[in-house]
């Protein structure tokens, strides 16, 4: 299984098309080996298709377009969206079953201030 959350300076990143890195969690037996992947400047599609091709079961983002949402879905990603907090904690959160999120999704594509 391999877990990824979308990052920006260690936190989970507020908005998907902003990101700077990929957290990818790959579970080995009973541990978790992690690999920080840069992310590219932002193109239309880029960034699933680079989830897409490292294998991830499971995305952890903070917010999100109904595109790229669909893109997962199409891909078989299961994304948990509205979630913030630094990396560390999240993904410890997530392995125990306390993760909270509110699936957040945006309807536009517009940048937040």
């Amino acid at each position: 299984m391999k877990i990824g959350i979308v990052a920006v300076n260690d936190q989970v990143s507020a908005h998907f098309g902003q990101s700077e890195g990929l957290y990818v969690y790959t579970k080995n037996e009973d541990t978790y080996e992690l690999e920080i992947k840069q992310v590219k400047p932002h193109q239309e599609g880029s960034f699933p298709q680079m989830v897409f091709h490292e294998h991830v079961d499971v995305l952890i983002c903070g917010g999100l377009g109904l595109k790229a949402k669909q893109k997962f879905d199409g891909f078989g990603i299961k994304v948990i969206a509205g979630v913030s907090g630094d990396i560390d904690t999240v993904f410890h959160k997530y392995l125990h079953d306390e993760l909270e999120s509110n699936d957040s999704f945006c309807e536009g594509h517009h940048h937040h201030e």
